[in-house]
């Protein structure tokens, strides 16, 4: 399967990539289709290779993604070869802002705390939140975070205080781009502040500047020693929170990944547009060339985070409703 063969591949040859990759390395619908990503990309790449090469030869273009067979191959995985251990569910924001509450204010309460608002408020995979590096200073009491820092404090054109957040390690990010995600200070229907929280936990716990910061600290007391590495226990913090807060809600799979999940939901119902979702949260969009001159401005996205909710109706505030 991973000889050699001619180029451009035929489509055949990439439906039966696809389906080795599903049935014999059983990886999940959205890994195949992330490397038949990879495949297009390498096929659009050795095509402008060969034509500098052999200008006189006339090859003929190949794009996986444009071949419909292909689409609709990987249409069918996504609906119907979904992996269960990968279909997380969103939290109700009821529900979010119960698991952001939960922690005591200890050192090791408020690691765990940030280990479940990072994944949630700044719509990140668990990638891109364990490879968060802090650069920061403590004058007095307050914090200053520095520009070399992938978390930084911010004010933004109307003077209020934000969370930008600079990801290089994500899975829709080619090599050497970064992406922003933003959280604003405070989001009332959360009744919750991660920019605070952030700026308690750097005063106590003082993890090293320069380091991730989401390391876990070895002892539960104020300016304790830290591991050096990045923290990878995500899912079991949100799994094991879940549990304890809501018991009879086990059957309902949660992870770090619910947490985008639930504020992509949460947008949506709001009545934001893909778009903005899109940019808030990293997701990949097609898009058409229109696209290329416009962005979302992180002013619209603090926006859109500060009134969470608000065009919610009560019953999606609340608990999912009672099986009967």
């Amino acid at each position: 399967m991973y000889a050699t063969t001619a180029f451009p591949p035929h489509p055949g040859t990439v439906r039966d990539f696809i389906i080795f990759e599903l049935s014999h390395r059983q990886l999940d619908a959205t890994t195949v289709s992330n490397h038949v990503m990879g495949i297009d990309a390498w096929c659009s790449e050795v095509y402008d290779m060969a034509r500098i090469a052999c200008p006189q030869q006339t090859l003929p273009p190949f794009s996986p993604l444009r071949d419909w067979s292909i689409n609709a191959l990987l249409s069918t995985l996504q609906s119907n070869y979904k992996k269960k251990s990968k279909a997380t569910v969103a939290l109700t924001l009821q529900e979010a802002k119960k698991m952001l509450h939960a922690f005591p204010h200890t050192v090791r309460g408020r690691f765990h705390e940030l280990c479940i608002a990072f994944p949630l408020l700044g719509m990140l995979r668990q990638r891109a939140a364990k490879s968060l590096i802090i650069f920061y200073e403590i004058r007095g009491n307050l914090i200053h975070t520095l520009p070399e820092s992938d978390v930084q404090i911010h004010v933004d054109a109307r003077g209020k205080r934000y969370i930008r957040i600079r990801v290089d390690s994500d899975k829709n990010l080619k090599l050497g781009r970064e992406r922003f995600g933003y959280v604003p200070e405070y989001i009332a229907t959360l009744d919750y502040s991660l920019l605070r929280r952030l700026e308690e936990y750097l005063l106590i716990a003082q993890p090293p500047s320069g380091s991730f910061l989401l390391c876990a600290p070895k002892a539960d007391k104020p300016a304790p020693k830290f591991f050096s590495n990045a923290f990878t226990g995500f899912a079991r913090i949100w799994r094991d929170t879940f549990k304890r807060l809501f018991p009879s809600e086990h059957d309902r799979l949660v992870a770090s990944h619910s947490g985008r999940k639930t504020l992509a939901e949460a947008l949506w119902n709001d009545g934001w547009c893909r778009r903005v979702i899109a940019d808030a949260g990293g997701w990949f969009l097609k898009r058409d060339a229109v696209d290329l001159y416009f962005q979302t401005d992180p002013t619209t996205i603090l926006y859109a985070l500060e009134h969470l909710g608000e065009r919610l109706g009560l019953s999606r505030l609340g608990a999912p409703p009672q099986a009967v």
